[in-house]
């Protein structure tokens, strides 16, 4: 895990900016298990009752630094995520803060005996261990509790109510950053319950935990590999697409020249007056919905010839009329899988109703719309 670590915040942060708030996932992480194990074993007795003042606190930061790492892996404004650093880290600082007075105030032999005493064991016999035994249960059992709670709500929310920004990201795996969270929210309560218990190294609820610990801490450096190398894969695909040499480019536009002259030119004033009215029939009428639909029926029911639709088509919508219907098919199933009544329906029943006539089309010109298939599309909206 630290060598991992090591990479992702030591390497082309310039080129992936997500990668450094992943790499600082993992940092948190393998740092609590470093203090967890100083403190078990005790090999730096005069640092041992120090690392009490950051185990807590690096786990507080775990879940924030993860919505920091979400917001970079879009790469597009996300009102809810657009908060300042201090709103993210705030109760990690605050309980840090705490710690910190608390350390000063206390003698080592009372920080020693409350990190070898299980919480609900320990008793309080003046007002800063009071106040010792306060902060561990705010921390522990108030903060990370809310925390995990909440993290999954808002991750839903996030999801539902930006669903155009998020899903709609090249570079963001839904499957692979919800097992992310649902694995960090895992290594957080076993942090939690391990703090809380305080047992020795040898008994068997501290053997269980440590186990859990490997456990879930090798499922989210598993998951957050995934999602980075599905990210890596995304940009280099970017990256490595061929630029088209100079002599393509010209043949292009040659042959582009000699189909702007086969056009009958359609005056600037028709023009618009067609991409008005055929804007109007297909919100309206949907043709569209018909399979078989083709340019000379799209013509027919705006009453312009061929020539005419195909000029206004390729120069000055800038694209094609199976482009356009297409787009248009795509927008009424997300319209027909959005709505709750249409969920007893198939999804191969969900393309015919939208006009289109193979679910192999069907299924492309959806993910290049939406970056999802539609299957993962209605199961986005289900959650």
């Amino acid at each position: 895990m630290l060598f991992y670590t090591v990479q992702l915040i030591t390497f082309r942060k310039k080129e992936n900016p997500s990668q450094l708030p992943l790499g600082m996932i993992m940092l948190f992480m393998s740092v609590y298990l470093l203090l967890n194990l100083v403190e078990y074993l005790g090999h730096l007795p005069p640092f041992e009752n120090f690392v009490y003042l950051f185990t807590t606190p690096v786990v507080l930061a775990i879940i924030p630094t993860y919505f920091v790492y979400f917001k970079k892996l879009i790469g597009k404004p996300v009102p809810a995520l657009e908060n300042s650093l201090l709103a993210y880290y705030f109760s990690p600082l605050f309980i840090l803060s705490l710690n910190i007075i608390l350390y000063l105030s206390l003698s080592k032999h009372e920080i020693n005996t409350f990190l070898h005493t299980p919480l609900l064991e320990y008793e309080l016999h003046s007002f800063s261990s009071a106040l010792l035994f306060v902060v561990s249960i705010l921390a522990n059992v108030i903060l990370i509790g809310r925390q995990v709670i909440l993290s999954g709500i808002w991750f839903r929310r996030l999801i539902k109510d930006n669903s155009k920004i998020i899903l709609g990201s090249p570079f963001f795996n839904l499957r692979w950053n919800r097992m992310l969270l649902v694995s960090l929210n895992l290594f957080i309560v076993i942090c939690s319950l391990q703090n809380i218990l305080h047992q020795e190294i040898y008994h068997f609820s501290t053997i269980l935990l440590n186990s859990a610990f490997i456990l879930s801490g090798g499922m989210a450096g598993y998951f957050a590999l995934k999602q980075h190398n599905y990210n890596k894969e995304k940009r280099n695909l970017r990256a490595n697409k061929p630029l088209p040499n100079m002599e393509k480019i010209r043949l292009s536009e040659k042959q582009n020249n000699e189909r702007h002259n086969n056009y009958t030119i359609v005056p600037e004033t028709e023009a618009e007056q067609i991409m008005v009215e055929l804007k109007e029939m297909l919100s309206t009428k949907k043709p569209f919905l018909k399979s078989d639909l083709r340019l000379t029926d799209l013509a027919r029911e705006i009453g312009v010839d061929n020539l005419k639709l195909t000029y206004v088509l390729n120069y000055k919508i800038n694209t094609n009329f199976y482009s356009l219907i297409n787009k248009y098919r795509v927008q009424e199933a997300k319209r027909l899988l959005s709505n709750p009544e249409n969920n007893r329906y198939t999804i191969e029943t969900i393309f015919h109703m939208a006009g289109f006539r193979s679910k192999a089309s069907f299924n492309n010109y959806f993910r290049e719309e939406t970056g999802f298939t539609p299957s993962q599309y209605r199961n986005n909206l289900l959650k």
